[in-house]
């Protein structure tokens, strides 16, 4: 769990452990506490929100530039599809990928503004993703009334959001659960046939 880990962590830093454990300053200095990762967390999200709308704009502003210039004949089709439509892909396409690059260069530039914090954030970025793939739900059972909770833990930006992301699962696990037990009645009672299906309800 990662809650009882910074609890350990924290514990810790009192002089009984300190005398105890005695680790090095060097070690000591390049790890970070879990709240102080989880707010550099926020900031490099911030960082590649606020660097994926410039991003979007360019790449409509360059691609529109580049077919409003362009000689295009309307009359003949390119590859069998009409000018206007592929050129609306094209800007739409180049959009896209402003979009999903911007969080990207948004990354790097925390990254090199954060250079003494970058190997501490990778550990804790390892330990956490640990974390992660540990706790997180089965997305099989998933279903309208019962959506699987950020299963890549993207929105989880303090130890509250940890917190109520675990209790999310565990609600989505007892629901799944109580889907599997109700299938399982279901197929019991009436051979392979499952409610509301056309055979069980040509059968009634």
């Amino acid at each position: 769990m990662l809650v009882p880990s910074l609890r350990t962590y924290a514990t810790s830093n009192s002089p009984a452990a300190a005398s105890s454990s005695s680790p090095s300053p060097s070690a000591e200095a390049q790890r970070l506490r879990w709240s102080d990762y989880f707010a550099l967390r926020k900031k490099r999200a911030r960082f590649g929100l606020f660097t994926q709308y410039p991003t979007i704009l360019l790449s409509l502003t360059a691609s529109g530039s580049f077919f409003l210039t362009s000689e295009i004949n309307p009359l003949q089709p390119v590859f069998g599809v009409d000018p206007a439509i592929l050129a609306v892909g094209a800007t739409m396409a180049s959009a896209f990928a402003g979009y999903l690059v911007g969080p990207l260069i948004g990354s790097g530039v925390w990254s090199l503004s954060h250079r003494n914090q970058l190997k501490a954030m990778q550990q804790r970025d390892a330990e956490f993703y640990e974390h992660v793939k540990r706790n997180r739900v089965d997305p099989s059972r998933q279903s309208v009334q019962n959506p699987v909770p950020d299963f890549y833990a993207e929105k989880i930006y303090s130890i509250s959001d940890y917190r109520r992301w675990l209790r999310d699962c565990s609600v989505y696990r007892r629901k799944a659960a109580h889907g599997l037990k109700q299938d399982a009645e279901a197929l019991a009672a009436g051979g392979e046939e499952v409610p509301g299906s056309q055979a069980g309800n040509a059968a009634r």
